[in-house]
């Protein structure tokens, strides 16, 4: 595992990514198999096809990042998604808050779209 300073030490060659913020609600990550993240409100035409998390633990004051394979997403509560990934991995932890790991300012959902 490494530290990351942003989202682009994370993304790699051409990775449409989705980015998102959490503090661990509705979000099940399992290393082997299926993951999931939920309630999020994203445009049903935005492709990507990677998942990347910025997980916040305040107790433990980490920022721990999760890279995963998107597959689909699921109706979830009204006008949201649950976003559903495979392969997931801890890719690292970051001392970068949420602003300067994504580069999108307060919104809790960032894209990265790499040529």
């Amino acid at each position: 595992m490494s530290t990351i300073k942003n989202v682009n030490n994370v993304v790699k060659g051409k990775e449409k990514a989705i980015i998102l913020f959490t503090r661990g609600g509705n979000t099940t990550l399992n290393h082997i198999g299926s993951s999931s993240t939920g309630d999020w409100k994203v445009h049903e035409d935005r492709e990507f096809d990677t998942v990347i998390i910025y997980h916040r633990d305040d107790a433990k004051k980490v920022n721990t990042v999760f890279k995963g394979t998107y597959t689909n997403r699921t109706p979830s509560i009204e006008g949201r998604v649950m976003i559903n990934m495979d392969n997931v991995t801890n890719v690292g932890t970051t001392e970068s808050n949420w602003t300067e790991f994504s580069g999108n300012g307060n919104n809790p959902i960032a894209y990265s779209d790499k040529e």
